[in-house]
């Protein structure tokens, strides 16, 4: 029986968290805008948020910024995978600064959460993506948020890894990658909320060579989510007309926030 899309994203990431939490820059860095950029709109806010929902937590590079920066409010830090979830949780009780956090762990899938009640900020960096179309989680995103309640998260855009995109399509080879949103599709999903403010950004990296870019997506966990395989003999193609050329991936991001409409 083929597995689901969410079985096979929960796998990829629960193989190497540590990889993860070291190798990650891009995650690491959108984490830290999105954190700010948090920051700043609550600041406009009557008052801090005091129930947090993070949704895909990872190794907790975004967790880490909400407990600091909202020490008082009660988090529920979330994650498809057992292992990066467990990561998370330890990451977070070994800093001193956070022991005092109020937060729980949960193991759970966005895309068919059983997850009650509402939260003054719903936030999440570089999960969305894999969680299928964003408009088919957008009602659940408005059920979770409080009517004027903050919704804060990064997203891959349809831009990501064009460069590498191109060198497999000269070879006649898809790149596997989940569906992309533009941004017209992002602000269409956003009609249950308002004042959305969309930032969008390019995050480069440069990779030794087609090879060693593959294996870092593959070691980090984002490969391969659609459960689509590659024919060998294409990727040896793409692979040998390639070799030893240094690769640019470059990563599309949006960050997102908005308000509950009331």
């Amino acid at each position: 029986m083929p597995r689901s899309i969410s079985e096979l994203v929960a796998d990829n990431f629960s193989k190497d968290p540590e990889y993860y939490d070291r190798a990650a820059e891009a995650q690491k860095e959108v984490a830290e805008t999105l954190a700010e950029t948090i920051r700043s709109a609550a600041s406009a806010a009557p008052a801090p948020p005091d129930k947090i929902l993070e949704i895909g937590c990872g190794t907790g590079f975004l967790t880490k910024k909400l407990v600091e920066t909202f020490p008082s409010a009660e988090i529920a830090a979330t994650d498809i995978s057992p292992a990066m979830l467990a990561f998370c949780e330890r990451a977070v009780g070994k800093r001193k600064a956070l022991k005092n956090a109020r937060i729980d762990f949960i193991l759970d899938d966005i895309s068919k959460t059983r997850l009650r009640g509402t939260f003054d900020l719903v936030a999440s960096s570089f999960a969305f993506q894999w969680a299928g179309r964003l408009a088919e989680i957008a009602p659940t995103l408005s059920r979770l948020s409080r009517p004027g309640g903050l919704l804060s998260f990064s997203i891959l855009m349809e831009g990501t890894f064009s460069d590498v995109r191109a060198l497999f399509e000269k070879n006649d080879v898809r790149f596997p990658i989940p569906h992309l949103a533009s941004e017209r599709e992002l602000r269409d999903t956003l009609h249950l909320f308002e004042n959305a403010k969309v930032e969008r950004k390019i995050l480069r990296e440069k990779h030794p060579s087609l090879l060693e870019f593959l294996r870092h997506l593959k070691k980090v966990g984002a490969v391969n989510a659609s459960g689509e395989m590659v024919p060998t003999a294409g990727l040896r193609r793409v692979l040998a007309k390639n070799d030893g050329q240094p690769v640019l991936a470059e990563y599309d991001v949006a960050i997102v926030n908005a308000e509950r409409k009331p």
